[in-house]
């Protein structure tokens, strides 16, 4: 398969020039250099010329070139969800894709013709119910919340909190934070920046003013634009009409907005919206879990736990429509990439077939048969 045009080019625009600036190499040295260029271009599989690629950008000299062992590469692309649309020229029947749902409404057509697996994300509630263990849910709902500084897909997006548990979740969650993480006036060390400056002015408009009538920081909100921190932070009275409920947070910001009717203010104000990839549950009642687990779709989730289902090998994990498509994870993967075959074998000794012509009153005995 030959290496795609815009790879090709970016080879012979780019990769001389960095590699003659960055090693001092000399211009009698071109030929060396052409050479490699075709052993990239010649590769048996795609992934292997990305590597090719990134091994000739990243080496310190020609022997890392042209060591590099192409066996042990896969076909796993990292990177931007644009580099997929240079998958389209590819003969792939069975693929998988992580990135967020606003991102697939740019996904054109052709692309959308090998996705069989889809994992988005969405605003993944946390629900705690009256009977639930307080603290517990405050560490397990902060453990999940910010890890990774929020920007995880299965991340408890906001919390709905009975108003009989309200303050004492808002109390208890200060003080599971404070034990976690210390004073997070400043970057604590077990506390990871924001990927980019991009999302880090993002998350950080999700913040709201003093004032706000949707919401309130009564936890965190501290920031650094220079390192790209974003404390910890917990919004209370939020209201659905919040900035931080308008969106997937993919951030350590956690809106609490209070429920009474578990009905109307919680199932149907979560059925009204998009079907989240993950919801979490934390009540003592089995029918309360009986309910919202039976009434409201969503991807996967846990009881009195997060995102620790993600982990388990054994359950398939994957969204629902604007969450995502297919599972996979253990024996569901493999059936994801794997195709089903259908064989019938028939003997070859009795040759009775009641649907080989002519019919006649034959017809009458196959419509008894299969009807």
């Amino acid at each position: 398969m030959r290496v795609t045009k815009a790879v090709r080019e970016y080879i012979e625009k780019q990769v001389r020039a960095k590699i003659e600036k960055k090693y001092g190499v000399e211009k009698n040295e071109s030929k060396r250099i052409k050479d490699i260029k075709e052993d990239i271009e010649t590769r048996a599989t795609e992934a292997a010329r990305q590597a090719a690629i990134a091994v000739f950008m990243e080496a310190k000299n020609y022997e890392d070139i042209l060591d590099f062992d192409e066996k042990s590469m896969q076909d796993i692309y990292m990177g931007g969800f644009r580099r997929v649309l240079n998958l389209k020229d590819k003969v792939y029947q069975d693929s998988i894709h992580n990135w967020s749902y606003r991102m697939q409404n740019e996904v054109d057509e052709k692309v959308q013709d090998i996705i069989v697996t889809l994992e988005l994300g969405g605003k993944s509630p946390a629900i705690v119910c009256e009977s639930a263990n307080v603290r517990l849910a405050c560490e397990r709902i902060a453990k999940g919340k910010f890890i990774n500084a929020g920007q995880t897909c299965v991340a408890p997006d906001y919390v709905l909190v009975h108003r009989s548990v309200h303050k004492e979740f808002i109390e208890t969650m200060k003080e599971v934070i404070s034990d976690f993480y210390g004073d997070t006036s400043s970057r604590p060390s077990g506390m990871t920046l924001i990927a980019t400056g991009r999302h880090w002015e993002r998350i950080r408009g999700l913040i709201p003013e003093e004032g706000d009538p949707t919401a309130r920081t009564v936890i965190g909100g501290g920031s650094d634009e220079a390192t790209k921190y974003i404390a910890p932070t917990v919004l209370d009275g939020c209201t659905w009409d919040a900035a931080a409920m308008q969106e997937e947070i993919f951030g350590p910001v956690l809106p609490v907005i209070e429920y009474e009717d578990l009905d109307s203010e919680v199932i149907a104000r979560v059925r009204a919206g998009e079907k989240p990839l993950a919801l979490y549950l934390f009540t003592r009642s089995g029918a309360q879990k009986r309910k919202v687990l039976s009434e409201v779709s969503f991807g996967g989730g846990c009881v009195n736990e997060t995102i620790m289902h993600l982990g388990n090998e054994n359950m398939p994990f994957g969204g629902v429509g604007n969450s995502g498509m297919g599972a996979y994870h253990g024996l569901t993967g493999f059936e994801t990439f794997s195709h089903m075959k259908s064989i019938l074998f028939k003997s070859s000794w009795l040759n009775f077939d009641l649907l080989k012509p002519p019919y006649g009153r034959k017809l009458d005995l196959v419509r008894r048969i299969y009807k």
